[in-house]
C-alpha cells in the first residue's frame, strides 16, 4: 500500500509515491508486542499523512470521518449481512489504500491500516509534538539570524511602558465592567426611552452597582437628578463622554 493520494476527480487512490507493500511490510518488521505496534504505526502515519497536498488531506479526512459517525449509528442499517463498520470497510478500503500493483494487495493488512486511522484519528491527525517544536526553533533560529545580518540586536530586550493613572483605572475595567459600563452609557444616550422609564433604569442601576455608578458620576453635580426626571442634561454628552473614554482622554 501507498501513501493514500486523490485523483483530480476527487476519487482517493494510492499513487506510486512509495513502493508497494512498503506499509505493509515495514509493519511487519516492527516488534511483535502490539501495543509498541500500534505506536509506531501512529507515528509513521502522523508522518506520512503530513506528505498529502492540504486539500486531499481534507478529503481523506472527511471520508474517515464519514466511515466513523457511520460506523457508531446503531439507527442506520447498510446491510443486514454484516455491521456498518464492516460494511464501509469492504466499500472504502480499496479507495483509501490502492497499490500500484492491484494483485499486490494484501486486504487484511489494508483493513488493519483503515481501522487504525479510524480508531486513533484524533492522534494520527495531530502534528508531531517533537516535529512542531522543530519548527518552532527553526523559526527562531532564522529570525535571530535575520536580525544579525541587519544589524540589530539578535536578542531585543523590551521594557514595559509607563502609562498615566487615568490610562491605568481605564485598563482595571474587567470585561463585565466594561459591558456595564456600555450599557450605561447606552441607556443614558437612548432618543427612544422616556424619560420616566430612563429614570427607572438608571435607579436600578445605581442600587445593583454603585461602585460603577460612581466611576461614571463622580460628584454630585455630575449626577443625574433622578428623582425629578432630569437626565437630558446627562444625553447631551453621553456620546462625546463615551468616545472620549474610548480614546482615553
Amino acid at each position: 500500500a501507498a501513501v493514500p493520494m486523490l485523483n483530480t476527480n476527487g476519487t482517493i487512490n494510492c499513487a506510486s509515491s512509495l513502493p508497494a507493500k512498503l506499509l505493509t511490510e515495514r509493519l511487519k518488521q516492527l516488534p511483535p508486542d502490539p501495543i509498541k505496534v500500534e505506536e509506531n504505526a501512529i507515528d509513521v502515519f502522523k508522518l506520512l499523512t503530513l506528505l498529502v497536498p492540504p486539500s486531499k488531506r481534507r478529503k481523506l479526512q472527511l471520508l474517515l470521518k464519514f466511515i466513523r459517525k457511520v460506523s457508531l449509528n446503531h439507527e442506520l442499517k447498510l446491510s443486514s449481512e454484516c455491521t456498518n463498520r464492516e460494511f464501509s470497510m469492504s466499500t472504502f478500503t480499496t479507495v483509501i489504500l490502492r497499490p500500484s500493483d492491484p494483485y499486490a494487495a494484501q486486504h487484511a493488512w489494508d483493513n488493519k491500516i483503515v481501522n487504525l486511522f479510524i480508531d486513533r484519528y484524533e492522534q494520527i491527525w495531530s502534528p508531531p509534538e517533537s516535529l512542531r517544536r522543530e519548527v518552532e526553533d527553526k523559526v527562531y533560529r532564522s529570525l535571530v539570524n535575520r536580525r544579525l545580518e541587519a544589524g540589530e540586536d539578535p536578542y531585543p530586550i523590551t521594557y514595559c511602558k509607563q502609562v498615566t493613572r487615568h490610562e491605568y483605572e481605564q485598563e482595571k475595567l474587567t470585561g463585565a465592567e466594561a459591558g456595564l459600563m456600555d450599557l450605561l452609557e447606552a441607556m443614558l444616550a437612548d432618543t427612544k426611552m422616556t424619560e420616566r422609564e430612563r429614570c427607572k433604569k438608571l435607579k436600578k442601576f445605581k442600587e445593583s452597582y454603585p461602585l460603577l455608578w460612581r466611576r461614571k458620576f463622580p460628584t454630585e453635580e455630575s449626577q443625574p437628578d433622578l428623582a425629578n426626571g432630569a437626565v437630558s442634561k446627562i444625553n447631551k454628552f453621553s456620546s462625546l463622554s463615551r468616545i472620549k473614554s474610548r480614546m482615553g482622554m
